[in-house]
């Protein structure tokens, strides 16, 4: 494989897409819709709430994070 910057540049959106679906993030991007996001809206995840977020490597793509929202 020739190492280029565009080599280099998607290396870096896989390596970061992996390390954050393994954290729990879920990706929102153009390309892939938002996934089940909806649910946060519409859906059985009523309760859950945005708690993190972060922009892709390939400034195309954001990842969130999401957890239950407990009573207090």
């Amino acid at each position: 494989m020739t190492m280029n910057d565009f080599v280099r540049d998607q290396l870096a959106v896989r390596r970061q897409m992996r390390d954050l679906h393994g954290k729990g993030y879920e990706r929102i991007s153009c390309a892939y819709g938002v996934g089940q996001l909806w649910e946060l809206d519409r859906g059985c995840r009523v309760s859950w709430k945005i708690i993190d977020a972060v922009i892709g490597a390939d400034g195309k793509s954001v990842f969130v994070k999401t957890a239950v929202q407990s009573p207090t």
